[in-house]
Formats: structure tokens, C-alpha cells, sequence
């Protein structure tokens, strides 16, 4: 009988272990919240505070974002020197926060959704970005660096910042 009582207490501590590392292992912050606790998304979210897209990612969403990370900001910056001043200038905000939105896919998508595919999905500013998952996963012109699951959706992390058709 005590045998058995251990066994029984043994097992239900096991699969009580099981459960909560799978629910540790989703994720508890929504993209917002991510970005600002993620190293390497100051730029990111310093643009998406200053155009109001911060307080749609703090939304139930889900959203699908495709992250450029401050490298990729740098990088944009460096090479359009010109481009990058004209779209942070106060009178153009809206035009700053339309190359955002054109980062943000509503509905939430998983690498698995694009492998083996392309696709072209409509943005938050209207406009359709090209998703190729048939050889490395790209987005526009951009590679995809890594994947961070958030509870209102997805992050992708890509190596450029992505410019709509203007």
C-alpha cells in the first residue's frame, strides 16, 4: 500500500512538472512588452512610441511584427542618410508611421506558415509585403534572424528595415 501511495504521489508530481514547463514555456508578455524587456529594440520601440504604434502591439492583436533590430536601424540610417532625416522630421510623422505599420501583418503567423511558400499579406498601412519561406526565410528584403512568440501574436527579427512602396 505505501508502495503504491509513492508511486501514485511520484507520478502526479511528474505530470504536475510536465504541465507547468509547458506553460512556462509560453509566452507571458504581449509584443509591446517584449520589445522593451528584449535587448536590441531601442530604436524600434523609441519609433513606434513616437508614431502610437506602441499602444496597438499593447492590444489583444494578434499581430504578426517583423522586427528590424537597432542594427538594422543603423544600418538604414547609414545608407539613407537623406531618407532616414526626411521620414524623422515632425512634419512627416505620418509618413514615418506608415514605413512602421508597414512592418505589422494583423493575425498571428508562425514560421510554419510561410515554409515553402511565398506570400504576399497585406500590412497595417494597406500594403501588401512579400513573405518568402521557399529556400532561407525573407520579408520583403529582409532575413529573418529569429522567431519571439508573444501573447498577441509574433515576432519575427529581420536584419533590414523595410521600406513600402512610396
Amino acid at each position: 500500500m505505501l508502495r503504491r501511495t509513492f508511486l501514485a504521489v511520484t507520478a502526479t508530481v511528474a505530470l504536475m512538472s510536465g504541465t507547468a514547463q509547458a506553460q512556462s514555456d509560453a509566452p507571458t508578455m504581449n509584443i509591446w512588452d517584449t520589445l522593451v524587456a528584449t535587448d536590441g529594440f531601442s530604436d524600434l520601440t523609441s519609433a513606434m512610441q513616437e508614431t502610437g504604434l506602441d499602444l496597438a502591439l499593447q492590444g489583444p492583436g494578434p499581430f504578426t511584427l517583423f522586427a528590424p533590430d537597432d542594427d538594422a536601424f543603423g544600418a538604414f540610417q547609414t545608407e539613407n542618410e537623406e531618407k532616414a532625416a526626411m521620414l524623422m522630421a515632425p512634419e512627416n510623422m505620418e509618413m514615418f508611421k506608415n514605413v512602421l505599420n508597414y512592418h505589422v501583418v494583423p493575425g498571428n503567423y508562425t514560421a510554419q506558415d510561410f515554409q515553402g511558400k511565398t506570400l504576399e499579406m497585406e500590412t497595417l498601412n494597406g500594403q501588401m509585403i512579400k513573405i518568402d519561406g521557399l529556400d532561407t526565410m525573407r520579408m520583403g528584403n529582409g532575413s529573418l534572424i529569429r522567431t519571439i512568440s508573444a501573447t498577441n501574436g509574433t515576432i519575427f527579427v529581420i536584419d533590414t528595415v523595410q521600406m513600402p512602396p512610396m
